[in-house]
């Protein structure tokens, strides 16, 4: 009975996380691209990026901060994009296993013509998280996306990556470097 009452709460709670504030587009504009990296610093987290994307801290759909690409023409229509979303991790107990039965409950129920491609707990480089690849439609595109969950100190950070599908391949090297550039700062 418990733990029913902890997901219908959580169901709740996370629902407008999975909603389309991963899905940033913006039309008619674009730039050219660099391979310079730079950083941005939170008071809790840092991550690694093109310097060429465009940061938004204006905390865009409950995100704490978004990282958006550049458009690579003026064909292109969505801005590939990384964002860092910070949760209360007490309803699912700090529990990674929890919180990804959840995001996955949640990604089939919620999405459109949502794929769960992998699911699991990572160890590695001294950093345990939840990881979790998965596609879906939202609006007029078919994308794919790559989340990182870590959890400290009652707190859930949850990190995305999102592609078009079309073009995963070219966004996937880039992607996992600014995943696996994020640092929590020890308190």
């Amino acid at each position: 009975m418990f733990m029913t009452l902890v997901f219908a709460l959580l169901e709740r709670r996370f629902s407008i996380i999975l909603l389309p504030f991963i899905f940033v587009c913006q039309l008619n504009v674009y730039c050219q691209t660099d391979d310079k990296i730079t950083t941005f610093k939170h008071s809790e987290f840092s991550f690694q990026y093109p310097a060429a994307w465009r940061v938004d801290t204006s905390h865009l759909m409950g995100t704490t901060v978004v990282a958006l690409s550049p458009l690579s023409n003026s064909d292109d229509k969505f801005h590939e994009n990384f964002n860092v979303l910070i949760q209360d991790a007490k309803p699912c107990n700090n529990d990674l296993e929890n919180y990804g039965k959840i995001s996955e409950k949640q990604i089939l129920k919620l999405m459109n013509n949502a794929t769960i491609y992998s699911s699991s707990i990572v160890k590695e480089n001294n950093k345990v998280f939840y990881k979790l690849e998965y596609a879906a439609q939202q609006g007029m595109f078919n994308l794919r996306f790559v989340s990182y969950c870590f959890m400290k100190s009652d707190k859930a950070y949850l990190l995305t990556f999102t592609s078009e599908q079309g073009t995963f391949s070219s966004f996937k090297e880039i992607g996992e470097q600014i995943l696996n550039s994020f640092t929590l700062f020890s308190k």
